[in-house]
């Protein structure tokens, strides 16, 4: 990606979503990134979440979890939860429903398994195990 893509990219974070410089900036480190930021934002465009614990939780566990599983941005598409998931672990945390560790912990489960939040959060409620 050229500088000056990077920079349109961070732009348009910035000027859409509302992020700021240095969120904008970590969306725009690759195409495939910020195609998945972009889709994680329309989604909670959609359904009326707000950028700010989307992208929280897109620096602060999702790109951690993807350098720590060796995931490059390239595999993003086909190894990575989907936008849905993201946003809808981010809305219940910024809603107090989940703590940040408990998000964390939900995203991370449903990387995992593939599995719905919803029906992660339905098991946790009746006592089933955790992974």
């Amino acid at each position: 990606m050229s500088p000056s893509d990077r920079e349109r990219l961070e732009q348009m974070f910035s000027r859409e979503y509302a992020l700021s410089a240095a969120d904008a900036a970590a969306a725009a480190a690759s195409p495939e990134l910020a195609a998945y930021v972009t889709a994680c934002m329309q989604e909670a465009a959609a359904i009326g979440a707000g950028s700010k614990a989307v992208i929280d939780l897109i620096t602060g566990v999702f790109l951690p979890r993807l350098s720590e599983l060796k995931i490059p941005h390239s595999g993003i598409p086909a190894r990575a939860p989907k936008p849905a998931s993201l946003v809808r672990i981010a809305s219940l945390s910024a809603a107090g429903e989940l703590s940040g560790a408990e998000a964390a912990s939900l995203l991370t489960e449903a990387w995992g398994t593939g599995r719905t939040p919803e029906e992660l959060l339905a098991e946790r409620r009746r006592g089933g195990p955790r992974r």
